[in-house]
């Protein structure tokens, strides 16, 4: 699947090209670390991504392997200092680098290879997997003494990522070769004095954000899931992307009868379940299974709709914002990118979930329909700017819940996604998520229901391929995580 797809929209079916695996979830018992790339693909290794746009991803790479989270790590949750405003030198700067891992690769300051440079010989910026100059790592090195004991912090932006920011280096390994094959061997590690001067080629770094990045892109407002107010007035500032449990705070305050936009609390009406293909001008036998399904919710007060969907984690932050349920998804400057918080444009994990809710210029079924068909093959753009194929609005329902306000279904959602945050491409990926959000907000499932043993109908995910192993799950919506 292309990349372009991967990261776009999460995709599900025979592969969910934009979802995510990695359960971040209290009940946990071991350490938990967030490992990208297999060990033996390591900075020697050919990893060619000749002739890919600068922003692109080799989607052939896991970005995280994970592991177990303890209730230790929970524990230890802790504030942000980069982002109180605490400098390195300062007291309790890097004291609370508990939170995700990160490599990256450090090449010698000759190094030049197009695959990985620009015409001027710098380092090609955003790659997915980081990158840096020796002599950039040296010059930003800021050793601070705090409370736990020397560290030493990569200050600065990681190869341009924006979240990557103010990391505490953990460990510098390298790629040798032994008579049993190709082996790691620990170069330094944190608490061994300052780090070596000198280093061998074909070095990797590994490096560790700050311990609330486990649980969201910022310390205050936990959750992986987002809103991106792409029809908000410039009266109230414009678009703007608001995550976790600060979605809900931020809408309270755009809502009421002074307002510009909103003079009450939407309540969602109506729900529908959407599918469809990427437009590519041959498929392949995984194209033609792989499905991606969303849920858009109508509200009432009738002047736009929003998609919900489940996807890769940074997918569109690590991608420059291009979605499809964008209309200008190609400008320059992107406004959904433009609108994204810092934390959020980081490189995408495709083992590990978000779930997006974007606000589209619809109004209703019909307006989506079309919205879907002006950019599919049915439409009138050439092939190279069609988005969809085989596009569907599957189904259609009233949404019954008792609490259906916007700020409830912030809740559910981030219930959802914080009792698991995994993508599984079997059974945890966006038609699962989709075929479970829509049954629950319908409560009875028109179209394809089926008898489980309990007796009970549940609606179902889009494709036959993610029926086989399909589980509901949507009492996941309703619990509070933190009980």
């Amino acid at each position: 699947m292309g990349n372009q797809a991967c990261v776009e929209s999460s995709a599900c079916g025979h592969r969910a090209p934009n979802e995510i695996v990695g359960t971040v979830s209290k009940q946990q018992s071991k350490p938990l670390e967030f490992v990208y790339g297999d060990p033996m693909q390591h900075e020697d290794s050919d990893d060619s991504d000749e002739g890919e746009e600068e922003n692109s991803f080799q989607e052939d790479i896991p970005w995280y392997k994970i592991k177990e989270l303890s209730q230790s790590d929970w524990d230890r949750m802790g504030r942000s200092l980069s982002a109180m405003g605490i400098r390195p030198g300062q007291e309790g700067y890097g004291d609370s680098h508990e939170g995700l891992t990160w490599h990256a690769k450090l090449m010698t300051d000759d190094f030049n290879d197009k695959r990985h440079c620009l015409p001027d010989g710098s380092l090609k910026p955003r790659r997915p997997i980081p990158q840096l100059f020796q002599q950039e790592l040296y010059s930003s090195l800021v050793e601070h003494k705090g409370t736990k004991g020397t560290k030493w912090i990569v200050s600065g932006q990681l190869n341009g990522w924006p979240a990557l920011v103010d990391l505490e280096l953990k460990a510098i390994t390298c790629k040798v070769r032994a008579l049993t094959g190709p082996t790691i061997k620990r170069i330094w590690a944190a608490g061994e004095g300052a780090p070596p001067k000198k280093l061998p080629k074909a070095t990797r770094l590994t490096v560790q954000q700050h311990s609330w990045s486990m649980t969201g892109w910022s310390k205050d407002s936990p959750g992986f899931v987002w809103w991106a107010t792409m029809l908000r007035p410039k009266e109230l500032g414009g678009p703007e992307v608001f995550h976790g449990t600060g979605m809900a705070r931020s809408l309270e305050a755009m809502v009421g009868p002074a307002s510009p936009w909103l003079k009450t609390m939407p309540v969602a009406t109506k729900a529908h379940m959407i599918a469809h293909r990427y437009a590519k001008a041959k498929e392949s036998t995984r194209d033609l299974l792989t499905y991606h399904a969303a849920v858009v919710l109508e509200w009432d007060h009738g002047k736009f709709c929003t998609l919900c969907e489940l996807a890769y984690w940074n997918g569109l932050g690590g991608y420059g914002g291009k979605s499809n349920w964008i209309e200008e998804r190609d400008a320059v400057p992107n406004a959904l990118f433009e609108a994204m918080p810092d934390s959020m444009k980081a490189p995408w994990c495709s083992d590990k979930a978000e779930i997006r809710m974007i606000d589209m210029p619809v109004r209703n079924a019909d307006e989506l329909k079309a919205f879907m068909h002006k950019f599919s093959e049915h439409g009138d753009l050439p092939q190279e700017d069609q988005r969809f194929k085989a596009a569907e609005l599957v189904c259609s329902c009233d949404v019954r819940v008792t609490f259906r306000e916007q700020t409830a279904i912030f809740k559910y959602l981030i219930n959802y996604m914080t009792r698991e945050g995994a993508y599984r491409e079997i059974n945890r990926n966006c038609q699962t998520f989709a075929a479970d959000f829509f049954g629950f907000l319908a409560g009875k499932g028109e179209g394809v229901p089926t008898d489980n043993k309990d007796g009970l109908k549940y609606f179902q995910p889009y494709h036959t391929y993610c029926r086989a192993q399909y589980k509901a799950r949507p009492y996941l919506f309703l619990y509070d995580t933190d009980q």
